[in-house]
């Protein structure tokens, strides 16, 4: 198992991840997908998964009532 590791540490730099990373194309596909409307993309991919925790908080604690809030309210002025 150490030799393996070993190997591993010492061949590591022989590996190259992305070989089209250097290249023309490579810097081309950061700059489509790194462009100025990436914050609006990001948002737009992230919303449903936002969405969904949104429902499933919902779902699993129930939706906060002025019933609720103001059980809480009296409850902690109790416990003093």
């Amino acid at each position: 198992m150490n030799l393996i590791s070993l190997m591993i540490l010492l061949l590591s730099p022989l590996a190259s991840a992305c070989p089209l990373c250097h290249t023309e194309i490579g810097e081309q596909v950061r700059g489509k997908i790194f462009n100025s409307s990436f914050p609006l993309i990001l948002l737009e991919t992230a919303a449903p998964f936002i969405i969904f925790m949104i429902i499933a908080f919902v779902l699993h604690f129930g939706w906060p009532t002025k019933r609720s809030m103001s059980r809480g309210a009296v409850s902690r002025q109790n416990d003093v």
